[in-house]
């Protein structure tokens, strides 16, 4: 595993131009039960009366989903539907971060390599307004959001909405439904500016209700040890694919970054800002396709298939040698999360391992 060296200068950088954003405009007990879930979506799938529940479901509220995106209100779901199955206790005692690696439906479906599967890393959340999409995000707690600042310029918290559970954005036939919350407050980082600090939280109305795909993901803490190599960010292309796709980035060096940047990026003495980081594409081939505020998310070593979020998508800097992701750098950052959370008395277990 690589060692990563946060060893930067304060500076400003100056390189929206340079920037290339999909979105910037528009086995132990403590382990997640995979038997369990899949023995209840198994009972599900199976049940007589399945489909007719779902059918049913969607007609029934196919009217508050479609006026959620035009009015701005919330769709109110107190608790799952009693005729999906039931993991709530599972999920709180389980934690944060943890994905589910063969994804959550019940239909026998083959997707392409890059593509997520429904459920299987169901922390990123929607955010639109107007727009159909703005951009993406991370559940940390069940009212709180994690995001770029860049993503909310000129933005009002009022015309705001956040999803959470989405997955094929063209469809609402998902066995498990996704959930809507107006957003009743941002809070940027006091000390943002360019790209410097470029973190927002945002509040929503009402808690989440959690559910199998609707799960919120971890954030570094002291003494976690996970794998810069094998990271990953989601994002969605809606010209192009309803699902969600996936991209493997390795996050590099410091010293690295200050090579592969453009000088714009960088301070007087060509070092990148501490509050930054880059990573590249595993496969050099798929780092355009990256969503503005979206986790970039690593494996915890020692826990299956558990992640805790490193950074979040600026954008990407495509130059002819290599395609690289600009990142926030989120260890950096976290003393300026813990103050901003601790006032506001949001339990650890939702975003600390």
């Amino acid at each position: 595993m690589p060692k990563i060296y946060y060893n930067g200068v304060l500076s400003v950088l100056f390189a929206s131009c340079l920037l290339t954003c999909v979105n910037c405009n528009a086995d132990s007990n403590d382990k997640l039960n995979y038997d369990y879930i899949d023995n209840k979506v198994n009972q599900y799938s199976t049940s007589s009366t399945a489909k007719n529940d779902v059918d049913i479901f969607l007609k029934t509220n196919q009217t508050n989903v479609d006026n959620s995106n035009r009015s701005g209100k919330s769709i109110r779901m107190e608790s799952t539907p009693s005729y999906l199955p039931q993991f709530k206790d599972s999920m709180e005692e389980t934690g944060c971060g943890f994905g589910y690696p063969n994804g959550l439906s019940v239909y026998a479906e083959e997707i392409n390599a890059s593509e997520v599967q429904f459920g299987e890393f169901s922390w990123t959340v929607k955010i639109h307004n107007d727009e159909p999409f703005i951009g993406t995000g991370a559940l940390i707690a069940p009212d709180i959001v994690l995001t770029a600042a860049i993503l909310l310029r000129e933005l009002k918290p009022e015309n705001l909405i956040v999803r959470a559970g989405e997955w094929d954005i063209g469809s609402v036939t998902e066995v498990f439904p996704h959930q809507d919350r107006s957003v009743k407050l941002i809070i940027r980082h006091n000390e943002f500016y360019g790209v410097v600090n470029n973190i927002a939280l945002l509040v929503v109305d009402m808690k989440f209700i959690l559910q199998p795909n609707i799960r919120t993901l971890c954030l570094p803490s002291p003494g976690t040890i996970f794998d810069y190599s094998a990271c990953k960010t989601t994002a969605w292309r809606p010209a192009t694919n309803n699902r969600p796709q996936q991209t493997h980035f390795q996050i590099q060096p410091r010293h690295k970054c200050d090579q592969r940047l453009p000088s714009p990026y960088l301070a007087q003495d060509y070092t990148l800002d501490e509050s930054l980081m880059c990573a590249i594409d595993e496969n050099l081939q798929n780092s355009s396709i990256l969503n503005t505020g979206a986790p970039l998310f690593c494996p915890i070593q020692g826990a299956m298939n558990r992640y805790t979020q490193a950074g979040i998508v600026i954008g990407s800097i495509n130059r002819s040698e290599s395609k690289t992701g600009l990142f926030v750098n989120l260890t950096h950052l976290m003393p300026w999360i813990f103050k901003q959370l601790g006032p506001r008395q949001t339990d650890l277990k939702y975003y600390l391992p």
